[in-house]
C-alpha cells in the first residue's frame, strides 16, 4: 500500500494543518493512474511503514503538558530519517515538481 499526497510538505499537510489531501493506493501504479486522470504530476510516495514511523515519531509528545508540532529544522530531520528528502519534504520550500 501507498500513500501519496497532491500536495507538497510546505503547502500545508504536514505543517499543522489538516492532511486533506493525503490518498491511499494499492500500487504505484494505481498511483499513476489516478495523477493522469485527474491531471496531477506524480509526487513522492510514502510506504506504510514509512507513515507509521512518521506518526509515532511526530506525535510522540502529544499526551504531555508541553507538547508542540515540531520546528521546521526538526521536521526536515525526522523526514530525512525517513528517507524523505527533498523540496517537497521541505517545510519552508516554495520549489517542488
Amino acid at each position: 500500500m501507498q500513500l501519496g499526497f497532491s500536495l507538497p510538505c510546505s503547502r500545508g499537510q504536514m505543517a499543522g494543518r489538516h492532511c486533506y489531501n493525503m490518498l491511499f493506493f494499492r500500487s504505484e501504479e494505481r498511483v499513476r493512474e489516478w495523477c493522469a486522470a485527474h491531471g496531477y504530476p506524480m509526487r513522492p510516495l510514502v510506504t506504510m511503514d514509512q507513515l507509521w514511523t512518521l506518526a509515532t515519531t511526530w506525535y510522540s509528545t502529544r499526551l504531555q503538558e508541553n507538547s508542540r508540532r515540531p520546528q521546521p529544522n526538526e521536521m526536515r530531520s525526522i523526514f530525512a530519517r525517513l528517507g524523505l528528502g527533498g523540496d517537497f519534504w521541505d517545510p519552508q520550500s516554495d520549489t517542488f515538481g
